[in-house]
Protein backbone atom coordinates (compact mmCIF):
# COMPACT_ATOMS: atom_id res chain seq x y z
CA UNK A 1 0.00 0.00 0.00
CA UNK A 2 1.78 3.35 -0.92
CA UNK A 3 1.62 6.22 1.67
CA UNK A 4 -0.64 9.65 1.37
CA UNK A 5 0.76 12.33 -0.60
CA UNK A 6 2.03 15.32 1.54
CA UNK A 7 0.87 18.51 -0.15
CA UNK A 8 2.99 20.96 -1.43
CA UNK A 9 4.50 23.58 1.14
CA UNK A 10 2.25 26.42 -0.88
CA UNK A 11 -1.01 24.49 -0.27
CA UNK A 12 -0.48 23.38 3.29
CA UNK A 13 0.37 27.87 3.63
CA UNK A 14 -2.91 28.50 1.44
CA UNK A 15 -4.80 26.34 4.39
CA UNK A 16 -3.46 27.72 7.22
CA UNK A 17 -4.40 31.18 6.06
CA UNK A 18 -7.86 30.30 4.66
CA UNK A 19 -7.87 28.51 8.66
CA UNK A 20 -6.63 31.60 10.40
CA UNK A 21 -9.41 33.83 8.23
CA UNK A 22 -12.63 31.45 9.17
CA UNK A 23 -11.45 31.71 13.06
CA UNK A 24 -11.14 35.19 12.80
CA UNK A 25 -14.47 35.56 11.38
CA UNK A 26 -16.01 32.76 13.56
CA UNK A 27 -14.75 34.78 16.76
CA UNK A 28 -15.92 38.18 15.31
CA UNK A 29 -19.38 36.63 15.03
CA UNK A 30 -18.70 35.38 18.36
CA UNK A 31 -18.36 38.81 19.72
CA UNK A 32 -21.35 40.63 17.99
CA UNK A 33 -23.61 37.80 19.00
CA UNK A 34 -22.97 38.20 22.75
CA UNK A 35 -23.21 42.35 22.27
CA UNK A 36 -26.59 42.13 20.66
CA UNK A 37 -27.80 40.10 23.24
CA UNK A 38 -27.05 42.40 25.84
CA UNK A 39 -28.09 45.07 23.66
CA UNK A 40 -31.45 43.37 23.64
CA UNK A 41 -31.21 42.87 27.44
CA UNK A 42 -30.54 45.87 28.38
CA UNK A 43 -33.49 47.44 26.09
CA UNK A 44 -35.85 45.05 27.89
CA UNK A 45 -34.45 46.34 31.38
CA UNK A 46 -34.75 50.13 29.66
CA UNK A 47 -38.42 49.37 28.95
CA UNK A 48 -39.57 47.81 31.79
CA UNK A 49 -38.07 50.64 34.27
CA UNK A 50 -41.69 52.74 34.37
CA UNK A 51 -43.88 49.25 34.54
CA UNK A 52 -41.54 48.27 37.72
CA UNK A 53 -42.09 51.74 39.21
CA UNK A 54 -45.59 51.35 38.67
CA UNK A 55 -46.22 48.54 40.28
CA UNK A 56 -44.55 49.42 43.27
CA UNK A 57 -46.39 52.40 43.38
CA UNK A 58 -49.68 50.11 42.97
CA UNK A 59 -48.27 48.18 45.85
CA UNK A 60 -48.34 50.88 48.53
CA UNK A 61 -51.53 50.56 50.36
CA UNK A 62 -53.70 53.74 50.31
CA UNK A 63 -54.67 55.85 53.05
CA UNK A 64 -57.61 54.16 55.08
CA UNK A 65 -60.62 56.35 56.00
CA UNK A 66 -59.88 57.97 59.48
CA UNK A 67 -56.20 56.99 59.11
CA UNK A 68 -54.99 60.76 59.75
CA UNK A 69 -56.37 60.63 62.96
CA UNK A 70 -60.37 61.73 62.55
CA UNK A 71 -62.76 59.54 63.69
CA UNK A 72 -65.84 58.50 60.90
CA UNK A 73 -68.53 60.38 61.61
CA UNK A 74 -72.20 58.93 61.20
CA UNK A 75 -72.99 56.02 59.64
CA UNK A 76 -69.80 55.45 58.39
CA UNK A 77 -68.71 54.53 62.17
CA UNK A 78 -70.87 51.79 62.51
CA UNK A 79 -70.39 48.28 61.29
CA UNK A 80 -73.65 47.21 59.52
CA UNK A 81 -75.50 44.84 61.62
CA UNK A 82 -75.24 40.68 61.29
CA UNK A 83 -78.78 39.14 59.72
CA UNK A 84 -79.55 36.11 60.87
CA UNK A 85 -79.72 33.06 58.37
CA UNK A 86 -83.38 32.93 56.72
CA UNK A 87 -84.07 36.97 58.20
CA UNK A 88 -85.04 39.69 55.67
CA UNK A 89 -82.01 42.18 55.99
CA UNK A 90 -82.92 46.07 56.52
CA UNK A 91 -82.98 46.62 52.58
CA UNK A 92 -85.78 43.37 52.08
CA UNK A 93 -87.98 45.43 54.01
CA UNK A 94 -90.28 48.22 52.40
CA UNK A 95 -92.14 50.47 55.56
CA UNK A 96 -94.33 52.97 55.18
CA UNK A 97 -96.20 55.10 57.45
CA UNK A 98 -100.01 56.66 57.36
CA UNK A 99 -102.94 57.82 59.63
CA UNK A 100 -106.02 57.15 58.81
CA UNK A 101 -107.67 60.18 58.25
CA UNK A 102 -105.56 63.43 56.53
CA UNK A 103 -106.98 65.85 59.47
CA UNK A 104 -108.21 65.17 62.52
CA UNK A 105 -110.24 67.91 65.11
CA UNK A 106 -109.27 69.37 68.03
CA UNK A 107 -110.81 66.48 70.23
CA UNK A 108 -109.80 63.64 67.84
CA UNK A 109 -107.48 61.22 68.28
CA UNK A 110 -104.91 60.07 65.87
CA UNK A 111 -105.02 56.09 64.68
CA UNK A 112 -101.01 56.28 63.74
CA UNK A 113 -100.71 53.29 60.46
CA UNK A 114 -97.13 50.95 59.96
CA UNK A 115 -97.31 48.43 56.89
CA UNK A 116 -94.19 46.61 56.74
CA UNK A 117 -93.92 44.26 53.56
CA UNK A 118 -90.89 42.29 52.49
CA UNK A 119 -89.72 43.30 48.96
CA UNK A 120 -87.49 40.47 48.73
CA UNK A 121 -87.77 37.85 46.19
CA UNK A 122 -88.01 34.91 48.24
CA UNK A 123 -89.65 34.43 52.00
CA UNK A 124 -87.86 35.92 54.53
CA UNK A 125 -88.11 36.61 59.02
CA UNK A 126 -89.13 39.75 60.18
CA UNK A 127 -89.10 40.92 63.82
CA UNK A 128 -92.55 43.07 63.86
CA UNK A 129 -92.89 42.86 67.95
CA UNK A 130 -93.53 46.32 69.43
CA UNK A 131 -90.22 45.43 70.56
CA UNK A 132 -88.81 46.65 67.56
CA UNK A 133 -91.44 49.15 66.73
CA UNK A 134 -90.81 53.30 66.58
CA UNK A 135 -93.16 55.86 66.29
CA UNK A 136 -92.32 59.09 65.97
CA UNK A 137 -94.29 62.08 65.36
CA UNK A 138 -92.63 65.90 64.64
CA UNK A 139 -93.68 69.08 64.28
CA UNK A 140 -91.41 71.55 61.63
CA UNK A 141 -88.51 69.55 62.63
CA UNK A 142 -88.75 69.28 66.58
CA UNK A 143 -89.67 65.38 67.99
CA UNK A 144 -93.32 66.12 69.42
CA UNK A 145 -94.02 62.57 70.18
CA UNK A 146 -91.87 59.10 70.40
CA UNK A 147 -92.83 55.76 71.73
CA UNK A 148 -89.38 55.38 72.77
CA UNK A 149 -89.40 57.70 75.43
CA UNK A 150 -92.43 55.76 76.48
CA UNK A 151 -93.00 53.06 79.42
CA UNK A 152 -93.90 50.19 76.74
CA UNK A 153 -93.64 46.78 77.90
CA UNK A 154 -92.24 45.62 74.06
CA UNK A 155 -92.65 42.36 73.20
CA UNK A 156 -90.65 40.23 70.81
CA UNK A 157 -92.72 38.61 67.41
CA UNK A 158 -90.69 37.11 64.82
CA UNK A 159 -92.87 36.28 61.46
CA UNK A 160 -92.32 34.80 58.53
CA UNK A 161 -93.15 36.97 55.00
CA UNK A 162 -93.77 35.60 52.04
CA UNK A 163 -92.16 37.05 49.05
CA UNK A 164 -94.36 40.49 48.77
CA UNK A 165 -96.39 39.77 51.81
CA UNK A 166 -97.66 42.67 53.47
CA UNK A 167 -98.86 43.49 57.28
CA UNK A 168 -100.26 46.53 58.84
CA UNK A 169 -99.97 47.69 62.88
CA UNK A 170 -102.15 50.23 64.35
CA UNK A 171 -101.44 52.81 67.12
CA UNK A 172 -103.65 55.06 68.78
CA UNK A 173 -101.85 58.58 69.45
CA UNK A 174 -104.09 60.74 71.84
CA UNK A 175 -102.01 63.57 70.72
CA UNK A 176 -100.11 63.76 73.52
CA UNK A 177 -96.15 65.03 74.10
CA UNK A 178 -94.04 62.16 75.26
CA UNK A 179 -91.25 64.22 76.99
CA UNK A 180 -94.44 65.09 79.51
CA UNK A 181 -97.10 62.40 79.30
CA UNK A 182 -97.42 59.61 76.94
CA UNK A 183 -101.33 58.74 77.71
CA UNK A 184 -102.69 62.08 78.16
CA UNK A 185 -103.57 64.44 75.63
CA UNK A 186 -101.50 67.83 75.35
CA UNK A 187 -102.59 71.25 74.18
CA UNK A 188 -100.46 71.37 70.81
CA UNK A 189 -100.66 74.16 67.82
CA UNK A 190 -102.54 72.72 64.82
CA UNK A 191 -100.93 72.59 61.98
CA UNK A 192 -98.88 69.90 59.71
CA UNK A 193 -97.15 67.00 61.60
CA UNK A 194 -95.17 64.22 59.97
CA UNK A 195 -94.92 60.45 61.73
CA UNK A 196 -92.16 58.17 60.83
CA UNK A 197 -92.17 54.32 61.85
CA UNK A 198 -89.37 51.97 61.74
CA UNK A 199 -88.93 48.31 62.56
CA UNK A 200 -85.93 45.96 62.68
CA UNK A 201 -83.28 48.66 61.11
CA UNK A 202 -86.08 49.84 58.52
CA UNK A 203 -87.47 53.34 58.18
CA UNK A 204 -90.57 55.16 56.53
CA UNK A 205 -90.38 57.64 54.57
CA UNK A 206 -92.60 60.71 56.42
CA UNK A 207 -96.13 60.81 56.15
CA UNK A 208 -97.61 64.56 56.95
CA UNK A 209 -101.13 64.97 58.48
CA UNK A 210 -102.91 67.81 59.75
CA UNK A 211 -104.21 68.77 63.10
CA UNK A 212 -106.95 71.36 64.44
CA UNK A 213 -105.95 73.63 67.18
CA UNK A 214 -107.80 74.41 70.38
CA UNK A 215 -109.89 77.44 69.64
CA UNK A 216 -109.32 80.20 71.74
CA UNK A 217 -111.76 80.89 74.26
Amino acid sequence: MSSPRRPSPQVARRRRLVAAILGVLLLALVIWGVRGLMEAFSDDDAEGSPDQGQQQDEDIPAPEEGEDGAQPEGDAAQEPAEVPEGHCSPDDVLVSASTHAESYAADEAVRLIMQVRNVSGSECTIEVGTAEQTWSISRDGTEVFTTEQCDIDGESMERDFAAGETVRADLNWPRSDSSGDCGTPADLPGGEYQLTVGVSGAASQPHTFTLEGNEPE
